[in-house]
């Protein structure tokens, strides 16, 4: 089970001594924390992480350099522009140049007019295996999961599990997407792991 960054059968092998691994008590919490964690650190950096197979992105027309959320970039299969006064989409030209470690696409000239908005379908992100028996594979042109990114995740959801009664764990889990950390909730390094992995959008 995708539990963020990984499955929660890893997260509970970070988080419970080895004699209660079988047990499921706890599940709903770990899941909680986990994935409350990878939107926290989605959020920090302004960036997706996980790999999605045509997935969608939309934004202004009338730009010449995209950057998309969720990168590194696989392909891009479809860019496409509706008309401020229109209700069907319709292709435009293909980028000219795409740098798939930083997402950034880039246009001749602007890719629609003013007004307009740009539809860009792409596969892309950070892959990780999200089977319990560890039996998925990497698939061709996907780019794994960095190791301290990983390792970040799993220290930061460790930490506040280990520490959920003095940081209030509840107010946390309860405000869901808005999942927010402060400082004293954060393990040394987390930050300067994201700075590493930060979107920055071209001007």
């Amino acid at each position: 089970m995708n539990a963020g960054l990984g499955t929660l059968s890893a997260l509970k092998r970070r988080l419970l001594p080895p004699q209660s691994l079988s047990q499921t008590e706890w599940d709903a919490e770990i899941l909680s924390i986990g994935t409350g964690v990878a939107r926290w650190f989605e959020a920090q950096c302004d960036r997706k992480f996980s790999r999605v197979v045509d997935d969608l992105y939309l934004c202004r027309g009338d730009r010449m350099h995209v950057t998309l959320p969720r990168y590194p970039v696989e392909a891009v299969t479809l860019v496409e522009q509706l008309y401020p006064i229109g209700t069907q989409w319709t292709p435009c030209p293909a980028p000219s140049l795409l740098y798939p470690q930083s997402g950034l696409l880039e246009f001749l000239v602007p890719a629609a007019p003013l007004g307009s908005q740009l539809r860009v379908t792409f596969t892309g992100g950070y892959w990780f295996d999200t089977s319990d028996d560890h039996s998925g594979l990497l698939p061709t042109g996907a780019t794994p999961l960095p190791e301290d990114l990983s390792r970040a995740w799993l220290d930061q959801s460790a930490f506040l599990f280990e520490n959920r009664s003095r940081l209030g764990m509840k107010k946390y889990i309860e405000r869901g997407s808005a999942f927010y950390l402060e400082n004293d909730a954060l393990v040394p390094g987390v930050v300067s792991i994201l700075n590493g992995y930060r979107r920055y959008f071209p001007i």
